[in-house]
């Protein structure tokens, strides 16, 4: 019985030990979704997404389908605002580079 119960503290251990968590969203863009979410949602599609984009985290605030003119404003993990993409200039673009060599990591937030 012991053996049993050694057995599974130590399976318990290594799935622990190996599971691999998110990293932390950074508090100031923890700050600005409460921000996003209450005023600049306008849509049932909308998201924040985090992406890797030359080599740093960034975060896309997109509000949703509404109106062609509003962009998605991508921030980085110091709430720094490095552009918009899409609006009405259809803006593809972000410090120069092509947002389609942007990674997604992962979906932060949805409505």
């Amino acid at each position: 019985m012991r053996n049993i119960i050694a057995l599974l503290a130590l399976s318990a251990l290594v799935f622990v030990g190996c599971s691999k968590d998110a990293p932390l969203i950074p508090e100031c863009v923890q700050e600005k979704m409460v921000v996003f979410e209450r005023t600049q949602v306008c849509g049932d599609s909308a998201t924040v997404n985090e992406f890797s984009y030359l080599n740093q985290r960034v975060f896309v605030l997109n509000p949703g389908i509404c109106f062609s003119e509003l962009g998605s404003e991508v921030i980085n993990g110091e709430c720094a605002t490095l552009g918009y993409l899409g609006g009405l200039a259809s803006n593809d673009t972000i410090s120069g580079d092509d947002f389609i060599h942007a990674e997604l990591v992962r979906t932060v937030w949805n409505n």
